[in-house]
């Protein structure tokens, strides 16, 4: 004895059809555009790690951490969650190798960039000594350079070399990391060394706000 079962759209009262060799189609479309001039669910994030906050107090990591270890972040929001895709490391200096911090020797204790959601940190980069463990430890996937110049633009600003390193979190973390709303969550960096000699380090991130 059969049963008939029928499979509905509670929007829209679609309902799924069987084709001629008896499968199920099954079709997944985005939903319907808000009318026009209602507020965006999501809205455009970038922001720069800084001292005290996004944007805010000192965003050049070109300082002295070595006795005191001095820490960049960006902090959740109060009210809406922020999703991050996309995690942009930026070191300007001389002359860069791999093999060095910038165009400073390779540091003795290492650079940290972690993040907080739910109140569980874990390192996205520990204790990269290096541009090549920056590189290496990032999770980078979209290279360009070969060899020697990998990752590096030369005479990015004036005479200073770049290294430019990008962590794809929306591949690692489906809908990026979350920072929820509260003041738990946040992405931060450490500097644990002398890096005042490099011309900057900045680390920007991108991604949006959920506001409803």
């Amino acid at each position: 004895m059969g049963i008939d079962v029928k499979i509905e759209d509670g929007l829209s009262g679609q309902t799924a059809r069987i084709d001629n060799d008896g499968n199920l189609n099954v079709s997944i479309k985005g939903g319907a555009l808000e009318p026009v001039g209602s507020q965006s669910k999501f809205i455009f994030f970038s922001a720069l790690l800084g001292t005290t906050g996004g944007n805010s107090g000192i965003t050049n990591m070109a300082v002295n951490g070595s006795s005191t270890p001095v820490k960049f972040f960006i902090g959740a929001d109060p009210d809406h969650d922020i999703f991050l895709q996309t995690i942009q490391i930026v070191i300007s200096d001389g002359s860069l190798s791999h093999s060095k911090f910038g165009a400073i020797s390779s540091l003795s204790v290492g650079w940290d960039l972690e993040v907080t959601e739910a109140g569980i940190t874990d390192f996205l980069i520990e204790k990269a000594q290096s541009n090549g463990e920056v590189i290496t430890r990032s999770g980078m996937v979209d290279w360009f350079g070969n060899s020697t110049s990998v990752s590096i633009i030369p005479n990015f600003s004036g005479s200073d070399d770049a290294l430019i390193v990008t962590i794809p979190a929306h591949l690692f973390v489906p809908g990026g990391i979350r920072l929820g709303r509260g003041i738990v969550n946040e992405i931060f960096a450490t500097v644990n060394d002398n890096l005042t000699s490099l011309a900057s380090m900045e680390v920007r991130v991108f991604g949006y706000r959920q506001v409803s």
